[in-house]
């Protein structure tokens, strides 16, 4: 049985959580041109390619969060109302976070 565990990331965007909450739901792609230091790519590799935060989703990440990091999530809901995605990570390959593998992780940009 998976353990829940919760990460909270904290992060100071100069930007409206509208705006913030559109390129989590529909330009994540994009994300990587932002930070190319953490995060070189964002692929959907089931779900519609055009709006990228569909529940159902499946995604493959590949970053960097104190050494390589590679994942693949599921989205599970989308709130539009609150501005919140929650996401299940269903694969994860590190050494510095497998603790958090198969795990819920709530993404809320506001």
């Amino acid at each position: 049985m998976a353990q829940l565990r919760k990460l909270e990331l904290e992060t100071e965007i100069k930007s409206s959580p509208e705006r913030v909450f559109d390129v989590c739901q529909n330009k994540t792609s994009r994300v990587p041109k932002i930070s190319p230091d953490k995060l070189q790519s964002i692929q959907v590799l089931e779900g519609p390619k055009v709006m990228e935060t569909v529940v159902g989703s499946v995604r493959f990440w590949s970053c960097v969060m104190g050494g390589p990091v590679i994942a693949k999530d599921k989205i599970d809901a989308t709130d539009m109302e609150n501005k919140t995605i929650i996401i299940e990570f269903i694969e994860v390959k590190s050494q510095s976070i497998q603790e958090f593998q198969s795990n819920t992780w709530r993404k809320s940009p506001t």
